[in-house]
């Protein structure tokens, strides 16, 4: 079975940190899988440390939606099992195209309120 995982890329709170132990170890356990980052940013950092195989699919901000196509096309042309997505906007932008992509696609929802809205009030 082969596991596509798509996050957004910039998230610094509990979605990295699951992100990256969850494909940490994976990469231990020899299991078939990618990492897609929809930006570069902390996530794409992390993984690249950690040794995770990981594709940036280079959106130019957080409302690219020319990235959809190419998404999808990712998804297709890798022969994908599963999508996997984690955050908000990963979940938005393949909620728009899963009728184009052959994949199960299945969602997380990742959250660490202390971290993921540090320094911005409330």
């Amino acid at each position: 079975m082969k596991v596509l995982h798509v996050n957004a890329g910039l998230e610094k709170g509990g979605g990295l940190s699951h992100i990256v132990n969850l494909l940490t170890e994976a990469n231990r356990q020899d299991a078939d899988f990618e990492l897609l980052t929809l930006a570069d940013g902390p996530v794409t950092k992390a993984a690249k440390k950690a040794g995770i195989k990981t594709t940036i699919l280079g959106a130019q901000s957080r409302y690219d939606l020319t990235v959809l196509k190419r998404l999808a096309k990712f998804i297709n042309n890798g022969n994908f099992d599963i999508v996997h997505t984690h955050g908000a906007r990963a979940n938005l932008f393949v909620s728009m195209i899963k009728k184009q992509i052959k994949a199960k696609w299945i969602i997380t929802v990742h959250s660490d309120p202390l971290k993921d809205f540090e320094g911005r009030g409330m």
